[in-house]
């Protein structure tokens, strides 16, 4: 009886091994996409607010998107960010956009490949 029991484990544990794997690697994958979307918004937030900051004589706009660049670098994230100017005095506002890719650890669940952020504020110095 004994014996019997010790192949019934056995089988139930290679049935449910599969499943406990794609489910470990999926919170893998999904939890690191996940810190690279933070990674990416944290560095628009950056970058947006350094941009927003500066006086206008200062270039904004180059300020901003090279601290994006330094924020992901420092995150490991694989990317860029573009920042604009729009509006008129008074209502002038900076936005930046980042953008990046993703490359799943594992892959055995289906990830997004790219990594998006962006925020908007208005200037402080208005021309």
């Amino acid at each position: 009886m004994r014996r019997s029991r010790r192949g019934a484990s056995a089988i139930e544990f290679a049935l449910c091994l599969p499943v406990v794997v794609a489910l470990l690697t999926g919170i893998l994958d999904w939890g690191a996409y996940l810190s690279a979307m933070h990674e990416a918004q944290s560095a628009a937030r950056e970058g947006v607010r350094l941009g927003a900051a500066t006086d206008q004589d200062e270039d904004p706009v180059t300020l901003a998107e090279n601290r994006v660049a330094d924020r992901l670098a420092e995150a490991g994230v694989k990317g860029s960010g573009v920042a604009t100017l729009s509006g008129l005095s008074p209502d002038q506002v900076m936005t930046v956009t980042v953008s990046g890719s993703y490359s799943p650890f594992v892959g055995l669940v289906p990830v997004p490949s790219t990594v998006n952020g962006a925020m908007t504020m208005r200037m402080e110095d208005q021309p």
